[in-house]
């Protein structure tokens, strides 16, 4: 069996960064928590833009419930809407969650269920919905042939709206 002398490395290191080692850069943590005032920027600058309802439904609804932009993406109405209502609470699965962990999801806040409602109401008049149809769509179909909005494109709806509205460092 042949052995090789091993060789000592003699390159220079780099300075240790004040950053903590693997984390990525751009921060983490928690999302910057909007004031009041950012939140009526917000509505206003929604007020006339291009899918209106639907962006409003979408702003308040995370507003109100706190949940992540995959988890809007995966609602189905039926899941919200019972008949002509919102829904006070619904069931999210394990398919739909981060670490596949079902939780329940409360709507009390009435700017957000208002903001639901009329959305849909703005899609079909009579809200006679199927209940696997899904809760927010686009305008181009998937793979599947769905029309459903992706997280991504969510999550770039947050970006565009917060930069409309001048808040900075807000996330979805």
């Amino acid at each position: 069996m042949w052995r090789f002398p091993l060789k000592r490395r003699t390159a220079a290191r780099s300075k240790p960064s004040s950053r903590h080692r693997g984390r990525p850069a751009g921060g983490g943590g928690q999302a910057r928590v909007l004031t009041a005032a950012e939140i009526t920027r917000v509505d206003k600058c929604l007020t006339g833009t291009r899918n209106e309802h639907r962006n409003r439904a979408l702003f308040f609804l995370q507003l109100a419930t706190g949940v992540r932009v995959g988890e809007l993406a995966a609602l189905n109405v039926g899941e919200v809407l019972n008949r002509t209502t919102i829904r006070r609470e619904f069931n999210l699965g394990t398919a739909d969650t981060k670490y596949c962990k079902p939780r329940t999801i409360y709507i009390e806040h009435p700017k957000a269920r208002e903001a639901v409602l009329t959305y849909l109401r703005e899609r079909r008049d009579d809200l006679a919905f199927q209940s696997r149809e899904p809760l927010f769509v686009g305008q181009k179909p998937n793979d599947t042939g769905s029309y459903r909005v992706s997280p991504n494109t969510l999550a770039h709806l947050f970006l565009t709206i917060y930069a409309a509205a001048g808040i900075v460092g807000a996330s979805s």
